[in-house]
């Protein structure tokens, strides 16, 4: 928005003099918001968390002490009542057109981890290889937030909006994932290592059969977000609602494009390293093809009458 590329009324408010009206900018927010759970271990002299003297496996050193992350999705006759709902009620969503509605969608990621890992900071779990945790992720929220300015100061720290679980779609996956780690804790083969959650002061565990309510309570209270901030320079067709076109270019402007997880139009049911990866090599694909052209047609406007001089 500095650059005088954003919403008129924004750029006014701050004495921004406009370069392009482009209404989208800062716009469709989203993050991969998350519940984490704690969970105390029936046997921690075993060395199954970090913590634990016997739990020196180097390769759990290395990075996130997880071995597998699945996925899930959510029953479309709940979740297509409940986009209809924050439609306003309007009946025109299409199993065929919304991309949460698609067959192939996961909604949900789930993970445990060797370590009471992302956990609020009032929630207080020691490491010392006492406990795992699980995370329950949502993959494909519907909620959108917005980022605008704060100041005509560019060092200033902008205003987030994210509004997370703000629609009744996030609400019906997200308690479906919960409830889903519920599912697993309360098997057989989990019995047999967990001896149950550790809850924050105050809040019940959360079950397979947990209320919404007392799900609400907790995200609103102990949610997490994994930082994967997309969606404000939305690619589309159409100034009024996107911000770059299909090659990335701003709409209205000539060579400049944005290359990063911002250009998103919606959430991808994975982490966006890997995809945001792929749109940097399309983006020198894109430069590299524009360049060529541009030389080509550069080449093509030399007068072809002039003689090129040829050696003796």
């Amino acid at each position: 928005m500095f650059s005088g590329v954003g919403p008129k009324e924004e750029l006014e408010k701050y004495g921004i003099r406009q370069v392009v009206e482009s209404p989208a900018v800062g716009k469709n927010h989203f993050d991969h918001l998350a519940l984490h759970q704690a969970w105390k271990l029936k046997h921690p002299e075993r060395g199954l968390a970090l913590g634990s003297p016997a739990f020196n496996d180097p390769a759990y050193m290395l990075g996130y002490p997880v071995e597998w992350i699945a996925t899930d999705a959510v029953p479309s006759h709940i979740l297509e009542q409940a986009l209809i709902e924050d439609a306003g009620g309007q009946p025109d969503i299409h199993p065929k057109s919304h991309p949460n509605l698609l067959p192939s969608t996961a909604h949900l990621a789930f993970l445990i981890a060797y370590a009471p890992l992302n956990l609020s900071p009032d929630y207080n779990v020691p490491l010392d290889g006492s406990h795992v945790s699980s995370g329950a992720l949502l993959y494909k929220p519907t909620s959108r937030g917005r980022i605008s300015l704060s100041s005509a100061d560019p060092t200033a720290d902008p205003v987030v909006d994210p509004r997370y679980y703000s629609t009744l779609a996030d609400k019906q996956m997200l308690r479906a994932g919960v409830r889903r780690i519920g599912q697993i804790m309360e098997t057989a083969a989990a019995r047999g290592i967990i001896e149950g959650e550790t809850t924050p002061q105050g809040m019940p565990s959360l079950t397979s059969s947990a209320s919404d309510e007392d799900i609400d309570a907790r995200i609103r209270g102990y949610s997490e977000v994994w930082h994967h901030s997309a969606g404000t320079a939305a690619m589309g067709k159409d100034i009024q609602d996107s911000v770059v076109d299909a090659e990335l270019k701003v709409h209205g402007l000539k060579n400049l494009r944005v290359v990063d997880a911002s250009v998103f139009p919606e959430p991808i049911s994975a982490t966006p390293q890997a995809t945001v990866y792929a749109i940097a090599e399309l983006a020198a694909t894109l430069i590299s093809q524009s360049m060529e052209n541009s030389e080509l047609t550069a080449n093509a406007s030399v007068d072809p009458g002039r003689e090129e001089l040829q050696d003796p």
